[in-house]
């Protein structure tokens, strides 16, 4: 049975819990699907007891949602922090955050690409943009399909230039990474968007 109350503040001891579960999932997807993952595999890997594990969640679709829910609030306060009165700086902004984010915690940041997740994650997240791009298209007077494949294209270009930067050795710099992959950005699917850094 999950005893934890949603919206109540996790304590320390409960934060390391979960980070240890949700780290131990990451890992087990890694080599099989989430349906032939056990709860035993889990808690011994996690180095916690079932009863630990019930105290905190209901099944393991729970833990794997509730990672997926953390970064796509993560990635919804990025686009409320980024400059409202220009749209232009908004591919520059995510990307300095999302480094940022990978930046302090690289562990996890591994786990999720090495596990697959976020190319899920990634769905997600254009599923859940759709609305906000339904409005951009026309506000600009664009196409909506064409909006959404500009936006296919830089998420998962996105998704695949983080892949490579966390697994390369020797790695870029967070500041030449962002460099790099913000040019890339608004070189490409973003300029397309009439949206450049430069006009």
């Amino acid at each position: 049975m999950n005893n934890t109350q949603p919206g109540r503040a996790l304590d320390r001891r409960q934060r390391k819990t979960r980070t240890a579960i949700e780290d131990a999932l990451l890992s087990l997807l890694k080599e099989k699907s989430i349906d032939n993952i056990t709860i035993s595999e889990l808690t011994n890997l996690a180095d916690v007891n079932r009863k630990t594990f019930y105290n905190h969640y209901t099944n393991l679709q729970q833990v794997r949602n509730e990672l997926e829910q953390q970064y796509i609030d993560l990635f919804f306060s990025y686009l409320r922090t980024a400059p409202e009165t220009d749209l232009r700086e908004r591919p520059t902004w995510f990307v300095h955050c999302l480094v940022n984010y990978i930046r302090t915690k690289p562990k996890r940041a591994r786990l999720l690409f090495e596990s697959g997740e976020s190319l899920c994650l990634a769905q997600r997240f254009k599923e859940l943009s759709i609305p906000y791009l339904k409005q951009y298209a026309e506000r600009y007077h664009l196409h909506a399909e064409y909006v959404m494949c500009c936006v296919e294209y830089m998420v998962n270009g996105l998704v695949a230039l983080l892949n490579l930067w966390i697994h390369s050795d020797p790695q870029l710099s967070p500041e030449e990474f962002e460099g790099v992959a913000t040019s890339l950005l608004c070189s490409g699917g973003y300029t397309m968007l009439g949206l450049s850094a430069e006009n």
